[in-house]
């Protein structure tokens, strides 16, 4: 058995506005706004440093239940991304320290997230 997709998908025009993302089939269109705030791109972000942080947590073969302290360094709106949602961060990764200071650490690294620099540290904490 196929199945077939009747949904479309693209730009389009709503009373004369440009539409970023339209989706639709036979039956009903649906537009959805593509516009990123200050506020989606922090959260963004913030998630890229996630990602990082358990990239290392990996690669310096910790459990996943283990617990660590982050140590970093990162540039601009990257700085502050880090900062508003330092909260977020650390339940993540299961950080109970986020400090920002000279990396350190079981495994270091440093990376470009948006243009960025961040380098992490990363040590596994004693029970």
């Amino acid at each position: 058995m196929r199945f077939r997709s009747y949904a479309q998908h693209g730009k389009g025009r709503k009373n004369g506005q440009d539409i970023q993302d339209v989706r639709s089939d036979r039956f009903i269109s649906i537009d959805f706004p593509c516009e990123l705030n200050n506020a989606l791109i922090a959260e963004g972000l913030a998630r890229e440093v996630v990602h990082h942080i358990q990239q290392l947590r990996k690669e310096a073969g910790y459990h996943v239940e283990d617990r660590i302290a982050v140590t970093y360094e990162a540039d601009g709106r990257l700085l502050d991304a880090i900062t508003q949602h330092k909260t977020y961060i650390q339940q993540e990764t299961l950080a109970r320290v986020l400090d920002q200071t000279q990396p350190s650490g079981d495994k270091v690294d440093s990376v470009k997230i948006d243009g960025a620099a961040l380098t992490v540290g990363v040590q596994r904490e004693s029970v």
